[in-house]
C-alpha cells in the first residue's frame, strides 16, 4: 500500500512540476517545486517535526558572518528558532535532523555548492542532554537533494562525488561490515540524491537499505549505492525519513553553550 501511494505522489509531483515549464524566469520555476515537495513531506511526515526555509547555527556561529540557506529545513518542533522575519529563519543545530535542497534541473555545478553546504552542516556541533533511545539517531545532521531532473545515469552523480573527494581530499572512515553499524557512520556532505522519475544515489548509511548483507560482505569497503529508477525514488526518502523521526531518542538540547560570549563580560560583587 505504502508502496503504491508513494509511487503515485511521484509521478504526481512530476506531473505538476511540468505546468511551471512555462514560466519565464527561474526563480518561478524553482519555487513552485520547493513548494511540492514541502507539501508531500507536511502531508506524509507526521506532526512531531515542521518545515522550513532559513539557515542553521550552533554555539560557535556569529552575527552578519556567511551562512548558507537551505530550502527545506526538518526540524523538532519543540526546540526554539530565531525569526529573521519575510518567512527565513535561523534553526539551532540541535533541532534540525535534515536539510532538502530542492532543484529544478541537478547539474555539477549545483551538486558541488550543495555538497560542500552539507559538509558545512555536519560540521556544526551540538549539544544535548541524552535521554530515552529508542533505537538510532543520526550522528550528524542529513542532507539530501531532491531534483525533478538531472543526469540520465547515476553514475555520472558517483562521479562528481568522486571529483570532490579528490578536490577536497575528504578522508573516509573505515567502513563497518553490517549495516546496523554503518548507519552510525556520517557522510562527510550530501547523504542522499533523489532524481524523481529517474533514479537515487546514496551513502550506504540508510536505515531502511535496499541492499542485500552479502554484498557488503563481499564489498567491504563500498560507500556509495546508486541505481537508475522511474519509480521508488520517493519511497525511499519517505521510509528513512519516518523511520528516523520516529525512532529519534528524546533529547534536552543545551543552551548554555550559546552563551559563551555573555559569561566573558560578567563582572562580581559582594
Amino acid at each position: 500500500m505504502i508502496q503504491s501511494h508513494l509511487a503515485a505522489i511521484e509521478q504526481l509531483i512530476i506531473a505538476l512540476s511540468k505546468i511551471q515549464n512555462n514560466a519565464g524566469h527561474s526563480l518561478h520555476k524553482g519555487t513552485p517545486r520547493e513548494v511540492f515537495i514541502k507539501n508531500f513531506l507536511e502531508k506524509h511526515l507526521g506532526s512531531t517535526v515542521s518545515f522550513g526555509t532559513g539557515e542553521i547555527i550552533d554555539k560557535n556561529s556569529k552575527p552578519k558572518e556567511s551562512r548558507n540557506q537551505h530550502d527545506i529545513v526538518i526540524f523538532r518542533n519543540e526546540f526554539p528558532k530565531l525569526d529573521f522575519q519575510g518567512g527565513i529563519t535561523a534553526f539551532l543545530a540541535e533541532s534540525v535532523i535534515a536539510t532538502i535542497e530542492v532543484k529544478s534541473l541537478l547539474v555539477e555545478d549545483e551538486f558541488k555548492k550543495a555538497f560542500i553546504s552539507a559538509m558545512r552542516c555536519k560540521e556544526m556541533e551540538r549539544n544535548f542532554h541524552e535521554g530515552i533511545k529508542m533505537w538510532h539517531s543520526p550522528p550528524k545532521i542529513l542532507n539530501y537533494i531532491v531534483a525533478y531532473d538531472g543526469p540520465q545515469q547515476m553514475q555520472t552523480i558517483y562521479g562528481w562525488i568522486k571529483s570532490i573527494e579528490s578536490e577536497l581530499q575528504i578522508a573516509y572512515q573505515e567502513m563497518p561490515a553490517t549495516q546496523e553499524e554503518r548507519v552510525n557512520v556520517s557522510s562527510p556532505g550530501i547523504d542522499g540524491v533523489f532524481i524523481l522519475g529517474k533514479g537515487f544515489i546514496h551513502f550506504d548509511n540508510f536505515v531502511i537499505s535496499h541492499v542485500n548483507p552479502k554484498d557488503r560482505q563481499d564489498n567491504p569497503s563500498m560507500k556509495w549505492i546508486f541505481t537508475e529508477l522511474e519509480v521508488g525514488n520517493l519511497l525511499l526518502l519517505f521510509l528513512n525519513l519516518s523511520q528516523i523521526i520516529c525512532s529519534y531518542p528524546q533529547k534536552a538540547i543545551q543552551l548554555i553553550p550559546y552563551m559563551k560570549e555573555m559569561s566573558g563580560q560578567l563582572r562580581w560583587g559582594k
